[in-house]
């Protein structure tokens, strides 16, 4: 689940509250909760605190991923990470995997960041050819849209639909938005 512990009201995310149901609720069904929490130049330093918090919420996993002024958020100002933020960020994000064990919480990136120097995806970046797009990384917009690709949030890109049954895939996923691609071929 996608939690934004601040800025909830710029980004227009869920309220933490119906977030804060969903993860009991799971809970009490046996699952494991994990979020994913967008990173932006306001938030960058609050590594800790957002670890602390989706603990006292119940999950058992935290992914944080990179604020993209991309699709709906182009409309809106941005809150995007400066090269010396996310170097900041990386620091303390370093610092929170020491203090917590995988066993407690585990903490981990989405592939919007740049690689982490000396990291294995750093050297695949490198050579492009790693993305979790459609793989491992899937993005559903507000309107239930599911897409492959978090670059690829546009009309026509979608690959599947959130529906009260479940979700319905459109196309295999791995293949969705692949032609489009906006990174394929770059190095980072």
């Amino acid at each position: 689940m996608t939690i934004t512990f601040d800025d909830a009201k710029e980004l227009n995310a869920v309220p933490e509250e119906i977030l804060r149901k969903a993860a009991r609720v799971s809970l009490s069904a046996g699952l494991r909760v994990k979020f994913a929490t967008p990173i932006t130049s306001n938030n960058f330093i609050r590594v800790d605190e957002y670890c602390e918090r989706a603990l006292g919420l119940g999950a058992s996993g935290l992914k944080f991923y990179r604020y993209m002024q991309i699709g709906n958020a182009s409309l809106g100002p941005s809150f995007e990470l400066s090269a010396k933020q996310e170097k900041e960020f990386f620091a303390l994000f370093e610092k929170a995997r020491q203090k917590y064990p995988k066993e407690i919480l585990e903490i981990y990136l989405s592939g919007g960041f740049s690689p982490r120097p000396g990291s294995r995806n750093e050297s695949l970046a490198l050579q492009s050819q790693f993305c979790p797009a459609g793989v491992m990384l899937f993005t559903m917009t507000p309107d239930n849209l599911v897409y492959g690709c978090p670059f690829l949030i546009e009309k026509g890109n979608e690959i599947g639909i959130l529906k009260k049954e479940g979700i319905f895939l459109f196309e295999e996923p791995s293949k969705a938005g692949r032609e489009k691609c906006i990174v394929s071929g770059q190095k980072i």
